[in-house]
């Protein structure tokens, strides 16, 4: 099936200058002097501008660790899969420490440290929480995003 510009979309905000694209939006402006106006403007600079963007987002969404000052060589294609952020450390814990969107049908925060606590998974001989920072490339989870390929599959 192929999506044509006539194709009405999935969903649409009431208010849309209030999401959180558009606040995005807004900053990307303020940041960069540049005047982008729609959802459109904002996926064409970030496509040509893939390290710029990937950086806002990691300082938008407040991501707890060493960003470094390097997000991807822009020089090299994609067949050679460049490493991206090279040079950052990051928490895993504090990442998930906010519930905000905890579903009732999980286990509870308090039995999921529970049951941390008794495998003594990330802790130190004395019980202490072990931190540790870790490389971009290190697996932690998945984010995703249907990109430009259309509906969420």
């Amino acid at each position: 099936m192929s999506i044509t510009t006539e194709d009405e979309p999935l969903y649409r905000p009431a208010h849309p200058e209030d999401s959180a694209t558009f606040r995005f939006l807004a900053r990307i402006n303020a940041e960069t002097g540049l005047s982008l106006k729609s959802y459109d403007d904002l996926y064409n600079w970030s496509t040509a501008n893939i390290d710029s963007f990937w950086s806002a987002v990691w300082d938008t969404t407040n991501i707890i660790g060493y960003k470094g000052d390097h997000v991807v060589d822009t020089a090299a294609t994609p067949p050679l899969n460049p490493a991206w952020f090279a040079v950052i450390l990051i928490h895993a814990i504090p990442q998930v420490e906010d519930r905000s969107d905890w579903l009732p049908d999980w286990i509870s925060w308090d039995t999921f440290l529970d049951e941390g606590r008794a495998c003594k998974l990330g802790r130190t001989d004395s019980g202490e929480i072990e931190w540790v920072r870790d490389s971009f490339n290190t697996p932690l989870w998945i984010l995703f995003s249907s990109g430009t390929t259309g509906k969420p599959k």
